[in-house]
């Protein structure tokens, strides 16, 4: 296996744009789920879309991203952990869960009070659909996806993805061996069949359904944690591709803005005719590799791309340090906002943000979210790593890092990933 990981020829490689990554996808989900239309279009209007509405009701795809990238740097930090040692994996797990739950919880527990608020004007307002017990236990537990659409959403819209990845981080330090064990020919096969592999239910279900799917089928697809595993095996995959270290054509960062830029005239040119329609369905899983070559081009030479180098840019990586949180918090302080804008009557009618008063919000969320980041968050992080044993290999240094998105200590070269090193040959 070739030691050379990066552009530079060092395997002591950092990853100066993943947080400007994030940021970008954080952004995108934010704006256009707060200004745009109801998912669901029954008439022509739909057809006649705009450009920009298309933007907004295919906000879904950012999810994609943001799986795809977990998967990739959750195993392109861990790559030089030993699961098969006890006290490794169970400190990878205390790392995981810990670092999120504080913000999670706390998300969660002020958008249901500000929700029942605004519906009843109560601190505890039921939902019809929705067995409340049942819900605070998913919540407490990080299962919510797995009960469909209205448990998923319950009370903080934005915390499903947390459910949903959960799984995947649960499966990663059993999955992790067998992968590394893989030939170089059988890793580029996994990476064909995988995407492949993640379309097949769907496209079943729109032949049997007609042609449209019906009722909550789009989000269970969306959502349902084992639907959504396929997109992170294919990040782990990539990153193990990326960690061997194998020629990379120096075509690979500019192949990568390409791909980018076709996403999003995919999403922005296809008429829409609502999320169940074959297009919008296909969707959920269509653009992965795509995904995967955005992330593994601008991995390969940030330098070398136009989205790499806007990505590393300063003020990306600052606000993308704290992108989780952001998104976390959105929910919450959306809500207070439309309450500002119509009060609580209307705010049960799910109406979106006026332009004026979605810059309140972002004026608001962000300075905000930095707060929690940096007085809750990067404490309870730090205690959580420094009460780790050193010589179980989960404790991140900087010669031994132990990272992923939301596991990460600052080092030399500032809040960028680092991967640990490889052998020389394997």
């Amino acid at each position: 296996m070739s030691s050379q990981l990066l552009y530079g020829g060092t395997t002591d490689q950092r990853l100066p744009h993943i947080d400007g990554l994030k940021f970008l996808g954080v952004f995108w989900f934010l704006m256009t789920t707060n200004f745009t239309y109801s998912d669901h279009v029954e008439d022509d209007e739909a057809l006649h879309a705009t450009i920009h509405e298309r933007l907004c009701r295919r906000s879904y795809v950012a999810i994609q991203l943001f799986i795809v990238m977990s998967g990739f740097i959750s195993h392109y930090g861990y790559n030089g952990r030993d699961f098969s040692n006890m006290a490794v994996t169970k400190k990878y797990f205390i790392n995981r869960f810990l670092s999120i739950l504080a913000c999670y919880y706390a998300s969660v527990f002020v958008s249901h009070c500000v929700k029942s608020y605004a519906q009843c004007q109560t601190f505890w307002c039921g939902h019809k659909k929705v067995n409340e017990w049942l819900a605070v236990f998913a919540i407490l537990t990080l299962t919510q996806s797995w009960f469909g659409r209205h448990y998923a959403f319950w009370r903080n819209t934005k915390a499903f993805i947390l459910s949903t990845v959960a799984f995947s981080w649960v499966t990663y330090p059993f999955m992790k061996s067998p992968l590394q064990r893989l030939s170089d020919k059988a890793l580029k096969i996994s990476l064909i069949v995988v995407p492949i592999f993640a379309l097949i239910p769907v496209t079943i279900t729109l032949i049997v359904k007609g042609g449209m799917l019906q009722g909550n089928d789009w989000y269970w697809f969306y959502l349902f944690p084992l639907s959504r595993f396929p997109d992170f095996v294919f990040g782990v995959l990539l990153s193990e591709l990326f960690i061997r270290g194998n020629d990379k054509p120096v075509v690979l960062p500019k192949l990568a803005d390409a791909a980018a830029l076709f996403i999003m005239i995919i999403i922005m040119s296809v008429p829409f005719a609502g999320r169940e329609s074959v297009f919008d369905s296909l969707m959920i899983f269509l653009p992965m590799p795509l995904v995967g070559l955005v992330l593994y081009g601008t991995s390969c030479d940030p330098t070398g791309s136009l989205l790499g180098r806007f990505c590393s840019l300063e003020v990306c990586k600052r606000l993308g340090e704290f992108s989780f949180e952001v998104y976390m918090w959105s929910d919450a302080v959306q809500r207070i906002v439309v309450l500002i804008e119509f009060g609580a009557e209307e705010n049960v009618k799910g109406l979106y943000l006026t332009p004026w008063y979605l810059l309140l919000m972002l004026i608001m969320l962000y300075p905000f979210s930095y707060a929690w980041y940096r007085y809750v968050d990067a404490p309870l992080r730090n205690y959580v790593y420094t009460s780790i044993p050193r010589g179980t290999g989960a404790s991140p240094t900087k010669d031994d890092p132990t990272v992923d998105e939301k596991e990460m200590v600052k080092v030399e070269a500032g809040n960028s990933y680092k991967a640990p090193a490889v052998p020389e040959s394997s």
